[in-house]
């Protein structure tokens, strides 16, 4: 069987950014898979779930990518604090109207966890122009740099 594994823009990736993909996410459900439900060492509403958070930048922006299974984006906070971006989610509330029990593992397992993630940034950005969008469980933020850290073009006399 041979699956294709598409970019937001509906290029496919590469193999290299497909294994890298598919290994980061292997590594992230690991803890998960290996442990049956009832087996498991630690109360889902008290564990904090690591999160690791991609960085690149071009000239103007800093972009960041987290993987976030099975959290909708009502549960996700983006901050952006000095050069720290913090990415908190929270568990889901066992009240809430829209909760489905028929969901199974992994997905039903995932909302009672909570994740966080913290790095630093490798610029300065304008943190009131970010912006952040939720999809297929990846959370992607577009920070875009001051203009004091744009490179400047200089004309030759």
């Amino acid at each position: 069987m041979e699956i294709t594994i598409e970019k937001e823009n509906g290029e496919p990736m590469s193999e290299k950014e497909a294994a890298d993909l598919l290994r980061f996410i292997r590594h992230q459900l690991k803890p998960l898979i290996e442990v049956e439900e009832e087996d498991c060492p630690f109360e889902p509403d008290n564990y904090s779930h690591d999160m690791e958070i991609f960085l690149e930048e071009d000239d103007s922006y800093v972009y960041a990518a987290a993987l976030c299974p099975g959290i909708s984006k009502d549960r996700l906070e983006v901050v952006i604090d000095g050069w720290d971006l913090i990415i908190r989610s929270k568990p889901a509330d066992p009240d809430a109207e829209n909760n489905d029990d028929s969901r199974r593992f992994p997905w039903k397992f995932f909302e009672d966890l909570s994740y966080e993630g913290e790095t630093e940034l490798p610029t300065e950005v304008i943190a009131e122009q970010a912006t952040a969008e939720l999809s297929n469980g990846l959370l992607y933020i577009k920070l875009p740099k001051t203009e004091a850290v744009k490179p400047k073009t200089v004309a030759v006399k």
